[in-house]
């Protein structure tokens, strides 16, 4: 199958959005399902551009000795300063071609946390492990002054491949499983997770937060005219 016709099929793919859906209040259902396109749309076109991509998945939380006096100020400004600063760290940045997170309010003493999933060109990086060895001491000593505590999914790998959920990791292009699976599974539940604090919070209301944010949207693609090259690599907040 060629390039053009994999996004074409991924496209329009019928996938599964109903996996989590106890966690989207019917207020919300609407805006939960036009996320839940624009993230798939989002994936597909790093696809296109880029025969295989890593997948790594992290939830930046804090230690339950701070997690109740963490505002909500805070957690934005932790989160912020881990997307940004490629300058102190290059090595978390090597590779890394997108990202979207989603802010959720826990219980049992766990405070705001963020769920997070970063994306790194697959020629580059491809070991999950590595990535998590580097954002831990970030997350934990120099972004949270020891204050922090992480985990990830990824250190899972071989519990998910075995019962056949597997949707993070190394992923290539034309791996239907892992790519269906990334979008209803993973990317479902960090729609769905954000739907659910909204609703919960009520604070998304006055527009000084975001509970959901990602990278910016690689160049549009036309599947009927050939591949003419990639779009640049960027970032940017949405």
């Amino acid at each position: 199958m060629q390039i053009n016709d994999q996004h074409n099929y991924f496209t329009h793919y019928p996938y599964n959005r109903d996996i989590y859906s106890e966690l989207t209040h019917p207020i919300h259902r609407y805006s939960s399902g036009y996320l839940f396109d624009d993230c798939s749309e989002y994936i597909n076109r790093h696809f296109y551009w880029k025969s295989a991509l890593l997948f790594v998945r992290v939830d930046l939380r804090y230690t339950q000795d701070f997690a109740d006096s963490v505002t909500l100020e805070r957690v934005q400004l932790d989160r912020d300063r881990l997307l940004a600063d490629r300058r102190n760290f290059p090595a978390l940045f090597h590779g890394l071609l997108g990202y979207m997170w989603c802010l959720e309010m826990g219980e049992f003493r766990t405070g705001y946390h963020i769920h997070l999933l970063l994306i790194y060109d697959g020629t580059i990086r491809t070991s999950s492990t590595n990535v998590v060895d580097q954002i831990s001491p970030i997350w934990k000593l120099q972004i949270t002054k020891g204050e922090g505590e992480i985990f990830s999914p990824n250190l899972q790998e071989n519990q998910f491949a075995a019962n056949g959920t597997l949707g993070i990791g190394l992923i290539h292009r034309s791996d239907e499983r892992l790519r269906v699976n990334l979008i209803e599974r993973v990317i479902g539940y960090i729609v769905k997770k954000s739907s659910h604090f909204q609703e919960l919070s009520g604070l998304t209301l006055s527009g000084e937060f975001r509970s959901f944010g990602r990278g910016r949207m690689p160049a549009a693609i036309d599947p009927q005219l050939p591949r003419l090259g990639r779009p640049p690599e960027l970032l940017l907040k949405r």
